[in-house]
């Protein structure tokens, strides 16, 4: 497989259009064109970035290794966002009770208006926030990968 198969095949597997490769790599759509029929054969720089735009090897885009596919770091930026939001939510967990018991121990009373609860318990309010997070960034990162392996 040539190095212009190799780069039309990625840029499909990744749905996208000539257009929009070309403005990720900042090069002309036309020089794309040319790179994927083989026409022409690109910059060592833009040989580059097609490799960290494609997260694989330089040998695998020259044909030179069956697979090139690297991964850079363990966690996605999202997955980095629902790790740190999934701490968030546990801590506001386990503290918000514990601070509710401590009040009512010194205070020997329940709050029940509303207003004056989160005022003494305002972790309820990051609680709420950071299940909120949670299921949108949990509900991104499913999205991703299905839009990517389907």
């Amino acid at each position: 497989m040539s190095l212009g198969e190799r780069m039309a095949n990625l840029r499909k597997e990744k749905g996208m259009s000539l257009e929009t490769l070309a403005e990720a790599l900042e090069v002309s759509v036309d020089d794309l064109r040319e790179w994927e029929q083989d026409k022409a054969l690109p910059a060592y720089g833009d040989r580059l970035k097609l490799c960290g735009y494609f997260h694989t090897t330089m040998a695998y885009l020259e044909g030179r290794e069956a697979e090139g596919r690297v991964r850079h770091g363990r966690f996605s930026k999202a997955e980095i966002i629902l790790i740190l939001d999934a701490a968030l939510f546990l801590l506001c967990l386990l503290l918000a009770p514990l601070f509710q018991w401590i009040d009512s121990s010194l205070y020997g009373q329940y709050l029940t208006d509303s207003r004056e609860y989160l005022q003494h318990f305002p972790l309820n309010i990051l609680l709420a926030f950071a299940c909120i997070i949670f299921v949108v960034q949990a509900g991104k990162i499913i999205y991703d990968k299905a839009k990517r392996s389907g």
